[in-house]
């Protein structure tokens, strides 16, 4: 799923859909689906290969890379305290 069409699939306010259960549910399952494809090794695997392949990068090019690395995973961590917060939130909502 790309980021356009999980934009437009998980968009939407408790205001434009007072308290529908069914379609939180259903943004959910879209957000940890889009999330699996985020993760897919295929591309991480193509990345890798391509890092060892003599001449592959000048130092400017390498460390663009190598920072876009880290910001893939300082969002990743951003992603990661969220869901802990929602989810730890719900719990307490629920009195569990």
């Amino acid at each position: 799923m790309d980021a356009a069409t999980l934009d437009e699939a998980t968009r939407g306010s408790a205001k434009d859909h007072p308290h529908d259960v069914k379609r939180l549910e259903a943004r959910i399952k879209r957000l940890q689906s889009a999330l699996r494809d985020v993760a897919d090794d295929n591309g991480f695997r193509e990345l890798r290969d391509y890092i060892w392949r003599r001449g592959y990068t000048t130092p400017a090019e390498f460390k663009f890379v190598s920072d876009m690395v880290g910001a893939m995973a300082d969002q990743v961590k951003v992603l990661a305290d969220l869901k802990g917060s929602i989810v730890d939130g719900s719990r307490m909502i629920v009195g569990g």
